[in-house]
């Protein structure tokens, strides 16, 4: 058996195997992934698939969304050989930085292939009421396509590099879920939210006033925009006004993991304005 470059007909059975795994993910993430990065998502398997790895390029920057092998293919040494591939897809595209997002388990793994942790990233699903739905958006406004550049500046100061392609496809695909903070006619906060049929994410969410409840304001007018549900976030450990926001919501569920880096690091500075990552799979 061979590794393989992943393509829209096998969004499928590679779902299949990283729900399988308890991940719970839709295939419109899926091809997500595969739209903002087409050759970057390969499989292991000719018949059944056992092991899948997606990856995504942001200028110099690479990230790798999902690492998994199946349970009957564990033990072979599969997982090294697709985190391989995964590192010589991203030296074929001139990348020096390669971030995700690892359980404690699998961190083993990625720290002998050079990947370092940086910080731990907070997750949570949280419940969303009728009441939050009717949440005031009488100081947060809907983003515009005007305001994309001045978004895309701030995001490539906290985040270290150009995601332009991830700002413009969710801002394409959820309007109604974009939203702004402006002080002076100036932007100095966003967040930017999701539906698929799994719930609701948000993210990324940056403020860059310090203040805790402008943050607060740009999350929950994002919130109230989706209407009841369960909506997923993931914010730094070390971002202390972040954790305060989440820690007061409704939760039913919370876990952590690690912001792991092979090369040069990402959210190097200014943690304090990056409040919630894009998706655990995006970076």
């Amino acid at each position: 058996m061979s590794i393989r470059q992943m393509g829209r007909e096998d969004i499928e059975n590679a779902l299949s195997l990283i729900n399988t795994e308890g991940w719970g993910y839709a295939s419109e993430e899926i091809e997500r992934m595969l739209r903002l990065d087409p050759s970057g998502s390969f499989l292991y398997g000719d018949g059944p698939i056992l092991a899948v790895v997606t990856c995504v390029t942001y200028g110099r920057t690479g990230v790798i969304g999902h690492l998994v092998v199946s349970k009957s293919a564990r033990g072979q040494k599969i997982g090294r050989a697709m985190l391989q591939k995964a590192i010589d897809y991203f030296s074929s595209q001139k990348v020096d930085s390669i971030l995700l997002y690892a359980t404690d388990e699998g961190a083993r793994l990625y720290e002998k292939f050079g990947f370092r942790s940086l910080r731990h990233t907070h997750c949570a699903y949280t419940v969303v009421t009728a009441e939050d739905a009717a949440h005031s958006r009488s100081v947060c406004e809907l983003i515009k396509p005007d305001d994309l550049e001045e978004i895309l500046e701030i995001d490539g100061q906290l985040f270290g590099d150009n995601r332009g392609k991830l700002l413009r496809m969710l801002l394409l695909e959820f309007p109604q879920h974009a939203f702004k903070l402006e002080r002076d006619s100036r932007i100095v906060g966003f967040a930017l939210g999701r539906a698929s049929p799994m719930g609701f994410d948000v993210g990324p969410w940056a403020c860059l006033t310090g203040d805790e409840t402008d943050a607060e304001l740009l999350i929950n007018t994002t919130i109230s925009s989706y209407g009841a549900g369960t909506v997923f976030l993931g914010v730094f450990t070390d971002n202390r006004q972040a954790m305060k926001i989440v820690d007061r919501m409704k939760k039913t569920k919370t876990f952590q993991t690690r912001l792991m880096v092979r090369g040069k690091d990402r959210y190097a500075s200014h943690i304090e304005d990056v409040f919630g990552v894009a998706a655990l799979e995006l970076g």
